[in-house]
């Protein structure tokens, strides 16, 4: 199907699509790209046949955080250069925001990120991504491995044993990979690009879904409560002693949460429709 064909049958043309690129880069706070030289790029691979305007929506979204990933690798391996220094600005602040699927406590969160920004400094200044728009995943990847060191640091200094392995080091007296193919080992079944791209779009609805949840909830507790319930997979119980209340009380704002977005305005309904993928008239809770 032609883009012709799209503006016929979805009314959604070029300037649409300039609307939401310059959105999306607004909403992550990205400022390394221009939204019109990006949208033009994202327009070119926009002739597949597409059935709705949510779904060109999010096939444009997929395209921008793909290719911003590449402005971001290329930026960060500038050093010296004010483009290198928001490059590396803008993905500290991402992982930052990141950082809670990881510990709970701030200042460990801090302590992570600071820690994996420093290891992929150092890393980029050696050697490329051979897939550089995969760098967000990469990133996480690199977080959750410094979460590991910590782990089996302090586990360490707990039993006395006074020794600290990081996990290159743990790594290094067993058969693998190379060092320098550090990039292409993400985790588990995150090796396939496909895999890589689905992590990483994962991490934007989620990151969407907390922002829709501060905007429609009442409450920091009920905000609290839907991101770990919604997004976390925790059970009343298990978020009733991580907050220190008891599982009703969690039971009972889980049933406002669920009461709210039963009841949401128009818009906004299918604003969430959207960003969960679902079709019209599909049932939320």
């Amino acid at each position: 199907m032609l883009k012709s064909d799209l503006l016929d049958t979805l009314a959604f043309d070029y300037a649409r699509c300039c609307q939401c690129v310059r959105q999306y880069l607004t909403a992550q706070g990205w400022q390394l790209a221009d939204p019109l030289e990006l949208a033009s790029q994202i327009w070119q691979d926009l002739s597949a046949p597409l059935p709705s305007e949510s779904t060109a929506v999010k096939a444009i979204q997929t395209q921008v955080w793909q290719r911003y990933a590449v402005f971001l690798h290329e930026n960060c391996r500038q050093p010296g250069s004010d483009r290198c220094e928001q490059a590396w600005t803008e993905l500290y602040r991402w992982l930052r925001q990141q950082a809670h699927r990881f510990t709970a406590d701030r200042d460990e969160q801090d302590s992570l990120v600071q820690l994996a920004i420093s290891d992929l400094q150092a890393r980029l200044e050696q050697s490329p991504l051979k897939a550089p728009r995969a760098l967000w995943a990469y990133a996480l990847q690199t977080m959750r491995a410094k979460m590991i060191d910590e782990h089996r640091r302090r586990t360490a200094v707990m039993r006395g044993d006074g020794l600290e392995l990081s996990l290159e080091e743990i790594s290094a007296g067993q058969s693998g990979p190379a060092e320098s193919d550090w990039e292409e080992h993400i985790s588990d079944h995150e090796t396939s690009e496909r895999s890589v791209e689905d992590h990483v779009a994962n991490e934007q609805v989620r990151q969407q879904l907390r922002d829709f949840f501060r905007t429609h909830l009442a409450t920091d507790l009920q905000l609290r409560v839907a991101e770990e319930h919604f997004l976390n997979g925790l059970s009343p119980q298990e978020i009733a002693r991580l907050l220190g209340k008891k599982p009703h009380e969690i039971r009972m704002i889980k049933a406002r949460i669920v009461q709210t977005l039963h009841h949401l305005p128009p818009e906004a309904h299918r604003k969430l429709l959207d960003i969960l993928g679902l079709p019209p008239g599909e049932d939320l809770c």
